[in-house]
């Protein structure tokens, strides 16, 4: 490990050397600062750490969502086109801000996660689950046996749903907070050496450029340990700061001076969430004037606004209230201000750079420094795909993006994130659990990042309670479920839609409980697997005990069910029926590790044995219903019935390769395009098939058709899933352990040749550093967090090695021959 600290930090002193090449700059304060070099036109950052343009954000688009935002429940163009386009993202899981970089008026657009519309407090909040439901369950069954399709489809649209509309205000829609806007004085005519960058080594956003002889630069980054947002305006030139700073909400609210700041207070139309977000500023040599809801700075040399925001919103059913906005606002930037600028950046950096760090990539020379801006990469790589550091750029992206949008302590990531500029967000910006909010936490523990799981860990805590009263009403079981969707408040039941599979999917809690297990799998903490997720696994285990239907003597099936977003009603769907087996292995799998329930333990394996297994159909294809009736011509985006090979692990070419060929047969009959997310999914199915070059024909569409100039991923519009499962696909390319062994580049593409991977976690706890040489050898070191056998694979031989907690061993394929 001394070793791996070595490199670490010289590959950080390497970085910090070749940035600050760049950058050159006077002293203008207690902190040194930085700008470009008005030499250069571009400077010339590093591939695999910046994205980086040489425009504002605020040169292309239309105005903010302030001045524009339209009413739409499903997908549409953003109405601020600069937004997901050139806007760079910064956050904290609690905290996000999207920063525009104008040169006469800044923009900030900022959220924080609980700020909802909908829940308790709004009018008519009642239950929205449809009380004995299930007692329609064995007619609908009964229509289906007689093949009365249309008859069974109209009986479950009649019962099988909840109260609520798909829109309903009472769900409840994810909010901007608002923006703010920051007058400079200076002119854009005649800017030079324009550059607005995300560090993604630091977490910082740089903005810097010169007019005359005046060179300007602005830092941004969101502290988690303060939970502010820092937003920090420097100069070469003393007092030449003079700046109007203002906070704007499309909520209901006041805003009131305090000192050297001001403070917004409001609520909720809909539902009466209290709303808080403080600002305090802090300014080198200027003077500061707090004029009605503005914050004027005059005549400063370096100028510092903290913004801190908090709803009264607290994770606790069925109430969702608790937190006192105003007074944690208050208590926050009390202690923010205390520090300096430069201690608050380096907490932050350090903070950040503890998770970020443990993993680095490079792929052929993608290390290479280049003076291409971001933007201008993806459009040569839509003609040209053979930049691996726009790859390597990629899949670093989506590991800040999880970093900066899931941290303990708030909501896990929704479908943008905790990035949203508008009032009625695509698909509500909600929590879709038929593979969306899923795919958000598929690459956490590959990529060494198992502690932003702890939000998504204690979001399905909570589901548990108002899920047992969904279990009960849609089908008379014990246990706890959830449906297609859910949001801040706890939703569980089906929505009232109108069809059913965009609404009733109960192995969505199932499938919730994967990541319960896979987290205890990545970091082996018997605390956490005894403590926390075994009593969740255990409730859902009780709830597929139940609902599972004896078809005949000997199989069990989901009957009725349908499968995600795709067709009718079916007697068993194989992705319902691959969640089941799954839930049930990892619950025995838990049992027999804490050594309790024995006698639960053995009905589970028996009921999980007796499940409809994965059936073959008539052209070869793993069929997605129990009736063989795939179309091949079909190129339907959800591939659901897949997840026995991905995310699970039922099927593989090594253990199943009848299966894994029909599974290999659907996917290619499905195609290599469809939405962003759903080409970041594929990835991850064909790196499982171990074929390298189709999983990077796949990483190549994504990057080409599924991503914004600014690496946001377009579905379109927006939605991170697509940049968080291409992250986990591309570290599921490079190392796979779901099979009981630790695979060593089981899918590299022959377009990478060489390359080096440092900090990649698998299953067991084992960290694993390595680098290959023209796909034919690989060696590194394997280092043990808590020890037990390990056995490495590369290609057909394998090593095992008996570890010990807290040890590094050395590996080397083909081995050297004594």
């Amino acid at each position: 490990m001394k070793v791996r600290l070595l490199v670490q930090i010289i590959i950080f002193c390497i970085s910090v050397h070749a940035y600050g090449a760049l950058l050159s700059f006077t002293n203008c304060g207690s902190d040194t600062i930085e700008a470009v070099n008005s030499s250069d036109q571009h400077a010339k950052y590093s591939q695999g750490l910046t994205v980086w343009f040489d425009e504002p954000a605020s040169n292309s688009g239309k105005e903010s969502w302030l001045k524009v935002s339209k009413p739409n429940y499903g997908p549409h163009a953003n109405p601020d086109r600069a937004w997901d386009k050139y806007a760079l993202p910064i956050g904290n899981g609690h905290i996000g801000g999207m920063v525009y970089g104008h040169i006469t008026e800044e923009r900030i657009q900022f959220n924080e996660k609980t700020l909802w519309t909908g829940g308790p407090g709004t009018k008519g909040y009642n239950n929205p689950n449809v009380e004995d439901a299930y007692q329609q369950l064995p007619r609908i069954r009964e229509l289906v046996l007689e093949g009365r399709i249309g008859d069974a489809e109209q009986l479950a649209k009649n019962t099988l749903k909840g109260i609520w509309k798909g829109n309903d205000i009472r769900f409840g829609k994810y909010q901007t907070f608002g923006e703010v806007q920051i007058k400079t004085g200076i002119s854009a005519s005649g800017i030079k050496n324009y550059q607005r960058a995300l560090s993604l080594d630091s977490s910082l956003v740089t903005i810097s450029f010169a007019k005359s002889d005046t060179v300007y630069k602005r830092r941004y980054f969101c502290s988690y340990p303060h939970n502010v947002m820092v937003m920090r305006f420097e100069c070469n030139k003393p007092k030449a700061q003079n700046l109007a700073f203002t906070i704007k909400s499309p909520h209901n609210h006041i805003i009131k001076n305090t000192k050297n700041g001001i403070v917004l207070s409001g609520r909720v139309k809909d539902n009466d969430l209290g709303i808080a977000a403080r600002v305090h500023v802090t300014a080198k040599d200027g003077q500061v004037n707090i004029e009605g809801d503005q914050i004027i700075v005059s005549h400063a040399s370096t100028v510092t606004f903290l913004l801190t925001a908090d709803t009264d919103y607290q994770m606790n059913y069925p109430s969702y209230r608790g937190e006192d906005a105003l007074k944690n606002t208050l208590h926050t930037i009390k202690k923010a201000k205390r520090l300096s600028y430069k201690t608050l950046k380096e907490t932050h950096v350090a903070d950040y750079k503890g998770l970020f760090d443990r993993v680095q990539l490079e792929i052929n020379n993608s290390s290479l420094l280049t003076n291409i801006p971001t933007d201008e990469r993806i459009r040569v790589y839509k003609k040209d795909p053979t930049d691996n550091g726009l790859e390597v750029l990629y899949y670093q992206f989506g590991r800040y993006l999880l970093i900066s949008s899931s941290r303990k302590g708030n909501l896990p990531a929704n479908l943008q994130g905790v990035w949203n500029n508008e009032l009625y967000p695509p698909w509500l910006s909600d929590y879709h659990i038929n593979i969306n909010l899923q795919m958000n936490y598929w690459g956490a523990g590959n990529s060494n990042l198992s502690e932003c799981n702890l939000p998504l860990i204690d979001y399905i805590d909570n589901l548990r309670e108002p899920g047992a009263i969904t279990a009960k009403s849609y089908h008379n079981a014990r246990g706890w479920t959830t449906n297609m969707h859910s949001n801040a408040w706890g939703f569980t039941a089906p929505d009232n839609y109108g069809v059913l599979f965009w609404q009733y999917f109960p192995l969505s809690g199932a499938w919730l409980c994967q990541h319960v297990w896979e987290h205890y799998d990545f970091t082996r903490d018997n605390q956490y697997l005894e403590k926390t997720a075994y009593p969740i696994l255990k409730s859902q285990a009780e709830f597929v005990e139940d609902y599972l239907y004896k078809l005949g003597d000997s199989i069990y099936v989901s009957f009725p069910s349908w499968s995600p977003e795709h067709g009718s009603v079916s007697i068993g769907t194989t992705t319902d029926h691959a969640m089941a087996w799954d839930l049930l292995n990892n619950v025995v799998e838990a049992a027999t590790i804490l050594d309790v329930d024995l006698q639960d333990r053995k009905k589970w394996a028996g009921i999980r044995d007796s499940i409809c297994s994965p059936k073959i159909g008539h052209w070869g294809q793993l069929q997605e219903w129990f009736e063989d009736r795939d179309n091949e011509n079909d190129q339907h985006r959800h591939v659901n019935h897949l997840f026995g090979l991905y995310p699970g692990r039922q099927i593989s070419p090594i253990t199943t390769p009848g299966l894994a060929q029909a599974a290999h047969t659907s996917l290619l009959a499905r195609g290599d395009g469809a939405t962003g997310w759903s080409m970041g999914w594929k990835i991850n199915f064909w790196a499982r098939l171990l074929d390298g070059d189709h999983a990077y024909k796949l990483v190549q569409n994504l990057l080409k058709h599924g991503t914004s100039t600014n690496l946001f991923d377009l579905h379109p519009p927006f939605q991170i899933d697509g940049n968080l499962g291409g992250m986990a696909g591309i570290a599921e390319m490079l190392l796979q352990s779901h099979a009981g062994f630790i695979h060593l580049l089981p899918a590299l593409p022959s377009a990478w040749k060489n390359g080096k991977v440092n900090g990649l976690l698998a299953r067991g706890a084992f960290e694993i550093d390595m680098q290959w040489n023209d796909e034919q050898s690989v060696k590194g070191q394997l280092y043990s967090k808590k020890g037990g056998p390990c056995i490495l694979k590369f290609k057909s031989e394998t090593i095992k090695i008996n570890t010990e907690a807290g040890k590094s061993y050395d590996f080397e394929f083909p081995e050297k021959q004594n």
